[in-house]
């Protein structure tokens, strides 16, 4: 139940997604209610990742405007995607 929530705040950033869930915004709240009915209901149990990639662009809208600092947070994924192809030993 938890993993398909937890395989998108992965792909999608784990900066951006806490930011996201930081958020009290309707775009927020609307967000977190259509990403927790679906991991509640089990529409999906394989390639989250892949098909919840519509739902990214709402995350980042809801997430934006607790940004403060811009280098900070493009940075972060970054470093989060080296650390998952170093820990993961992907060939990429």
């Amino acid at each position: 139940m938890f993993g398909s929530p937890v395989a998108f705040a992965i792909v999608l950033g784990i900066p951006i997604a806490w930011l996201a869930l930081q958020a009290s915004s309707p775009a927020a709240v609307a967000i977190g209610a259509v990403i927790a009915v679906s991991a509640l209901a089990g529409f999906t149990k394989a390639e989250t990742e892949r098909i919840w990639l519509f739902l990214a662009p709402f995350v980042c809208l809801a997430a934006a405007p607790l940004v403060r600092r811009h280098r900070g947070l493009a940075a972060a994924p970054a470093v989060q995607a080296l650390l998952y192809g170093a820990l993961m030993d992907t060939v990429w």
